[in-house]
């Protein structure tokens, strides 16, 4: 650290190389334990308690804001002929909600992609303490809703894709089969921790995944459906903890690869009794990113109104209370084995 410049993630090393600056913005520098979110630069005092030097980090600029133009000898080696702006982008959970148009408070971006995370808009932070209890955290967030929590969990596709690999489960045709297993919950039950847990489980980090109810009759399906069941049902306590903290959540917009499911997609609107929107755009992440970059260069002056513009619904998933009834004796199960798993220092295992 004597001999460092700087101490910078990948998103401001690249501005450091294209411009000879090293910016950062809100999204990513809220992350940081000395992030001021009053003044939104770096606390002073925080630096001086963990002793840091602030010349180490980078710049924090505001979204809506081109920061420099590139380097020449970077243009030349790019091959490009006009100038190119540099503009203040964000992190990939906050790029993909602002390309699903999600702005204001009450609206939450569903990403099922290797993590299942959340984004959600808030006006106000709910309790800290129950948000620290869960393991979410709450960062800034460039809509009329400031600021916005984040429940990331690494229970996603990654998860189900190590459990149909493992089963040697072929995707083609998979919905039909899984609605042909009926409505209710299947004979195998998951834990679907195979990278541990990161909400809403406190202290979920050290937990394992697990396969329960095998028997001879169980079949590749009855495994990936069980993990597909597991991963919504720390939706469903995500989602719940949310409200019991006081957070809004009237709808969510569905992005990522695992919400092509249907099947899967509908079960996580009816085990969390929140309809979810699915978008009319395919690269999402990459579209919140573009619309920051014209944002920032001032070719419109509403992010939100282009970001809605650019989203329209193409299919909504209504929540069916009486699934939800069905999986309710499950989910409870469920609830218990996680906590049972809790108690078990499971390092102990390793060797």
């Amino acid at each position: 650290m004597a001999k460092a410049r700087y101490f910078l993630g990948w998103g401001e090393f690249l501005s450091l190389q294209l411009t000879g600056r090293a910016i950062i913005d809100r999204s990513c520098a809220g992350r940081y334990l000395v992030y001021d979110f009053k003044t939104h630069q770096w606390s002073p005092e925080r630096l001086s308690q963990f002793k840091i030097r602030p010349e180490l980090l980078p710049e924090v600029e505001p979204w809506g804001k081109a920061i420099e133009v590139l380097r020449r000898d970077v243009s030349n080696q790019l091959g490009l002929r006009e100038d190119v702006k540099l503009g203040v982008g964000a992190n990939d959970v906050v790029c993909c909600a602002i390309g699903s148009g999600v702005s204001e408070a009450g609206t939450g971006c569903l990403i099922s992609g290797s993590w299942e995370d959340i984004l959600l808009p808030v006006e106000s932070s709910p309790q800290a303490s129950r948000l620290t209890e869960m393991g979410v955290s709450i960062g800034p967030f460039p809509a009329k809703a400031t600021m916005a929590i984040y429940a990331l969990n690494p229970t996603g596709n990654a998860a189900m894709n190590w459990a149909r690999g493992l089963v040697n489960f072929n995707l083609g045709e998979t919905d039909q089969k899984l609605k042909a297993t009926g409505l209710g919950p299947g004979s195998v039950m998951a834990i679907p921790h195979v990278s541990g847990a990161t909400v809403p489980w406190a202290g979920g980090s050290q937990l394992r995944g697990a396969l329960m109810g095998l028997t001879l009759a169980a079949t590749g399906l009855d495994v990936v459906k069980g993990m597909m069941e597991s991963i919504a049902y720390d939706l469903h306590y995500t989602v719940t903890r949310f409200k019991e903290a006081g957070a809004r959540i009237d709808v969510f917009r569905g992005v990522g690869g695992g919400i092509r499911s249907e099947w899967w997609t509908q079960l996580k609107a009816d085990l969390t009794m929140t309809p979810i929107d699915v978008v009319d755009q395919q690269e999402l992440g990459t579209l919140g990113a573009a619309l920051l970059a014209g944002f920032a260069l001032g070719v419109f002056t509403d992010l939100e109104e282009k970001a809605k513009a650019f989203t329209k619904t193409r299919k909504r998933f209504q929540p069916n209370p009486e699934r939800a009834g069905l999986y309710e004796e499950r989910m409870k199960l469920y609830q218990t084995i996680v906590g049972d798993m809790l108690r078990y220092d499971w390092s102990r295992l390793a060797t």
